[in-house]
């Protein structure tokens, strides 16, 4: 068990260290026995071994690490692609809703146009009926001049 944990994980590597012999700190290496030497020989053969191991485990996160930044950036520019092509869906339906929309606002307008004709037209036809009224009516001895219609409205 170690700091606290049952199962020893493969990220625990780069937090491990050989702990170094007391007598390095302790004595001077002139004064170190065979014993000592051969123990700090092994120390040194250890923490090479473990700085390999930790290198090695560098370099596959590294790889790893760079594995999964290019497929960020595969999923990146898919979904850039994707968005570019809804965008531009959205701006041809908004072209058609405009379209239909200017189509419809026409309608109305030639419809409201029509109307008025049809209004100017009924006016003219009781005008028209008044003035054969006034001139078939018995009453009447002379017979003036009509006056002058009045004027078309402006479009």
């Amino acid at each position: 068990m170690m700091g606290g944990a049952i199962k020893v994980k493969k990220e625990d590597i780069l937090k491990k260290e050989v702990p170094q012999p007391e007598f390095v700190v302790s004595k001077p290496e002139l004064q170190w026995s065979d014993e000592e030497k051969k123990i700090f020989t092994d120390y040194e053969k250890k923490a090479k071994e473990l700085g390999e191991e930790q290198d090695k485990y560098r370099k596959t996160l590294e790889s790893e690490m760079k594995k999964i930044q290019a497929s960020i950036l595969e999923c990146t520019q898919g979904f850039d692609e994707v968005l570019a092509k809804l965008f531009e869906r959205k701006v041809k339906s908004e072209t058609v809703i405009y379209q239909e929309e200017l189509k419809m606002a026409h309608l109305v307008y030639s419809m409201l146009i029509e109307e008025e004709i049809r209004h100017q037209e009924r006016e003219l036809v009781l005008t028209m009926e008044r003035r054969r009224a006034d001139k078939v009516s018995p009453d009447s001895t002379t017979h003036s001049p009509a006056p002058p219609p009045p004027p078309p409205p402006p479009s």
